[in-house]
């Protein structure tokens, strides 16, 4: 019977990232475009969402499949980086309308941090032992 518990687990678990999911693209509105920067803001959404879509799927994989038997993992400066690149692309999505001079750039440089947070989680996922089967 645990067999079930834990196929309902990640059911309800793959559910509930979905949602998030699903209430960041509607409140992030990605094809909304603006009139003076267009492919900027474009590329900026777009790449924040592709972002969230790995991250939760590392999540995923992390919570679900990870190797929970060494602490010492923990403390590492992989996690760490894990924990910046959860907070630093949010920031730069949810603070993007203060910003007025230097829109473009901006908009770029936080596009450009998004793409480099995906590589580093897609290369975190695949080093992690017991996570993806080689």
């Amino acid at each position: 019977m645990s067999g079930f518990f834990h196929f309902l687990f990640r059911i309800i678990f793959i559910a509930i990232l979905l949602t998030v999911f699903i209430f960041t693209v509607i409140y992030l509105k990605p094809f909304r475009i603006h009139r003076k920067r267009k492919i900027s803001t474009i590329t900026l959404k777009i790449s924040y969402l592709f972002f969230l879509m790995v991250f939760l799927t590392c999540f995923y994989f992390f919570l679900l499949f990870g190797n929970t038997e060494n602490e010492d993992e923990l403390h590492s400066i992989n996690y760490s980086l894990i924990i910046i690149s959860l907070l630093i692309p949010k920031i730069g999505i949810f603070f993007r309308r203060k910003v007025k001079k230097g829109r473009i750039l901006y908009n770029y440089l936080f596009t450009t941090l998004n793409l480099t947070f995906i590589i580093y989680l897609v290369y975190f996922l695949f080093q992690s032992p017991g996570i993806i089967k080689k």
